[in-house]
């Protein structure tokens, strides 16, 4: 009778990220073991690999404000 029409658009998936995913892939990627937590607008790094650092802290309120290749970029240049 009626043909169905697709009116639906393919969306992208968005990956919901948390500490842990994000601190995987950073022992993936640069081999190191760190802790990461939230603070009051910002997340910070703990690690022994950050001890010579001056900042181990992103200002973002949410941790999906950054993909997690945004995150590994932070992260590379605190190292």
């Amino acid at each position: 009778m009626f043909d169905m029409i697709q009116t639906s658009k393919p969306t992208e998936r968005i990956q919901m990220l948390t500490t842990k995913k994000i601190v995987k892939a950073i022992k993936e990627k640069f081999g190191v073991d760190v802790q990461m937590f939230k603070g009051n607008g910002y997340y910070y790094f703990i690690g022994n690999c950050l001890e010579e650092t001056k900042t181990t802290s992103v200002e973002v309120y949410t941790i999906n404000e950054l993909s997690l290749e945004q995150w590994m970029n932070e992260f590379k240049q605190m190292m």
